[in-house]
């Protein structure tokens, strides 16, 4: 994929690309390109490939494909291009929402039953690292927002 075919077959608007030009019979022209996954992205597919449509929206913008692009505010269909930036992969994982089976709202805080407290940990090179054990939720979660400040995690991570 490179920029000249995507600015020939897709007009981009408010985050999302509209058919220019139709490529095959199921593309229509003037409709919305691509379909949601069960992982909540949207694939555009284009001679036979699939591409996810943040991909293709960065493309249109910047002429170029990075390793990773973040979706800021972690919605996965948020396409408008002030949503998106170039990351590392690092950085990426260090901007996203927690588990849907967290408890408490935010990664790395859980409760120990082993040490009958609270327990942060947080990812630093690779490495799965504890900030301690805390009395109350309330000092976990300040705990665990002090280390996503020290190390440089996305304001929107939690």
């Amino acid at each position: 994929m490179n920029i000249d075919l995507v600015k020939s077959l897709f007009n981009y608007r408010e985050g999302n690309l509209y058919w220019k030009k139709s490529p095959s019979s199921r593309a229509i022209v003037g409709n919305m390109a691509g379909s949601k996954t069960k992982t909540g992205y949207t694939l555009v597919g284009v001679n036979s490939k699939l591409y996810y449509l943040h991909r293709l929206v960065w493309l249109h913008h910047n002429g170029y494909l990075p390793g990773e692009i973040d979706h800021i505010n972690q919605i996965k269909t948020d396409n408008n291009i002030e949503n998106l930036r170039e990351v590392t992969r690092t950085e990426n994982s260090r901007n996203k929402s927690p588990s849907s089976r967290s408890k408490t709202g935010f990664s790395g805080v859980h409760w120990s039953k082993k040490a009958r407290k609270w327990s942060v940990t947080y990812m630093v090179d690779g490495t799965n690292t504890r900030a301690g054990y805390y009395g109350t939720l309330e000092e976990a979660i300040s705990a665990k927002l002090f280390a996503n400040s020290e190390y440089a995690y996305h304001e929107n991570h939690r």
